[in-house]
C-alpha cells in the first residue's frame, strides 16, 4: 500500500508541475511534449486520438496515469509481502 502511494504520488506531483509549465507556455509545439509520458503512460497514444480538449486531455492523463501508477505500486508492494511472508515461513 505505502509503495503504491509513493509511486501514485510521484506521477501525480510530476503531472502537476507538467501541466502547470504545459499551459503556462506560449510556445506553439509545445504539445510535442506529451511524448515524455508515453514511456510510462502508453495508453495516452489511443487518447489521443479522441476528440478532446487540451484540459480534458491533461485531466485523463493525470487521473488515469496516477490510478494505474497507484494499482502497480500497490501490486508490487504486494507481491514483496507475500514474499517476504512465505521466506520467513520457511
Amino acid at each position: 500500500m505505502l509503495l503504491g502511494i509513493i509511486v501514485g504520488g510521484a506521477h501525480l506531483s510530476f503531472c502537476l508541475l507538467f501541466f502547470a509549465f504545459y499551459f503556462a507556455s506560449a510556445d506553439p509545439q509545445k504539445s510535442m511534449a506529451f511524448s515524455l509520458f508515453v514511456p510510462f503512460d502508453p495508453w495516452i497514444v489511443p487518447l489521443s486520438r479522441l476528440p478532446i480538449t487540451e484540459v480534458g486531455f491533461a485531466a485523463a492523463v493525470t487521473i488515469l496515469g496516477t490510478a494505474q501508477w497507484w494499482a502497480v505500486g500497490h501490486l508490487v508492494g504486494t507481491g514483496f509481502r507475500w514474499i517476504i511472508e512465505r521466506l520467513r515461513r520457511s
